[in-house]
Parts: structure tokens; sequence; C-alpha cells
């Protein structure tokens, strides 16, 4: 049987607070194949569709918004983001 190439799990909670809105964060870490790992962010508040930004770690080693996920508020990309590298200095 092939082996999946990623596996996903539950890391860790926060809350985050934007200019307009609260939100309640679930950060699921992605392991890869190739031994790397990323991190995949879904993001739920009140009377709002929910938002799933994917994380990854670019070849400098800093974490970085992938996709979609551009397109957060910045002041909630820098938070999400701060809460990662904190956990992965």
């Amino acid at each position: 049987m092939k082996e999946p190439d990623t596996d996903i799990s539950f890391d860790f909670f926060e809350a985050v607070t934007g200019a307009q809105c609260y939100y309640m964060c679930d950060f699921h870490r992605v392991n890869h194949a190739d031994g790397t790992f990323s991190y995949r962010v879904v993001l739920q508040a009140f009377n709002r569709p929910d938002i799933v930004a994917d994380i990854i770690r670019n070849t400098s080693g800093t974490w970085q918004l992938s996709g979609s996920a551009e397109q957060l508020p910045p002041d909630v990309a820098d938070k999400l983001l701060q809460h990662i590298t904190n956990r992965n200095p």
C-alpha cells in the first residue's frame, strides 16, 4: 500500500483579534513526505464565512502566507505568522 504524501494533525488553538473581528483559529500541522512541514489554519468568526489559510516556510526559513491566505487582513496575517514563529523558531 502506498504511503500518503502528507499527514495532517491538529497542533494548537489560538484566538486572534483583528481590527474588525475576533477569530478562533485551529492550527493544523501538515507533515510532508520529504520531511518538511507547513500549517493549515482554519479561522472562524461570528457571522462570517470560515477562512482557510496555508502557511509555508520559504527557502530562507521564514514563514509566509500561501495562496488565498495572502488576502487576509494584514493585522490578522501578522498574528498568525507570529504564533507559528513562536512555536517553530
